[in-house]
């Protein structure tokens, strides 16, 4: 019923009014029906294309305003309720006033192609785990050619042979060699 009210002093579609919130305020105890409710009762209206949004806020004030063709608007469709007989004062807490919300919206690509979704985070990401891939490729493969090459240098080594031995002296200026192993 109010957001009903609510379009009809405003002079707008019912659709147009796209936020209210109404509390009953007062005692905390249930009131019996012949005694009197308090509703506090907040709305945003969108304005259409048609409407001033200042005009749309004046208007709005003189809801609350004693004799003004949209407080008995206001007043006529909510007394039209069989759960009301009298309306006694419409009262206003935060006046009525115009906002402006930012609608932010991301640019599509120029080309005309879609975009794939993915963050230039995650790109970047992908693109360093394929280079370090490529360099323990690499290193894995210099390695590898490393043991070979060790191996090779070793075998050839193997085929010499190895001579340990001690020199020993005989204590007159002489020397003499005793091969002790031979590989």
């Amino acid at each position: 019923m109010f957001k009903q009210g609510i379009a009809d002093a405003l002079v707008v579609s019912i659709e147009d009014v796209v936020k209210l919130t109404v509390s009953e305020v007062g005692p905390g105890r249930r009131l019996l029906s012949n005694q009197a409710k308090q509703y506090e009762v907040s709305y945003e209206v969108l304005p259409p294309k048609s409407i001033d949004a200042d005009l749309l806020v004046a208007k709005a004030k003189r809801i609350t305003e004693a004799n003004t063709a949209e407080s008995q608007v206001f007043r006529q469709v909510l007394l039209a309720q069989d759960a009301v007989s009298k309306v006694v004062d419409v009262s206003v807490k935060i006046e009525a006033h115009k906002f402006e919300e930012q609608i932010t919206t991301t640019a599509s690509s120029k080309s005309g192609e879609p975009q794939s979704g993915m963050s230039t985070g995650v790109i970047i990401l992908i693109i360093c785990s394929i280079g370090l891939l490529i360099f323990c490729v690499i290193a894995a493969g210099m390695y590898m050619r490393l043991r070979k090459r060790l191996a090779k240098a070793d075998a050839s080594n193997a085929t010499k042979p190895a001579v340990q031995g001690v020199l020993l002296g005989t204590g007159q200026g002489e020397s003499k060699a005793v091969v002790m192993d031979t590989v």
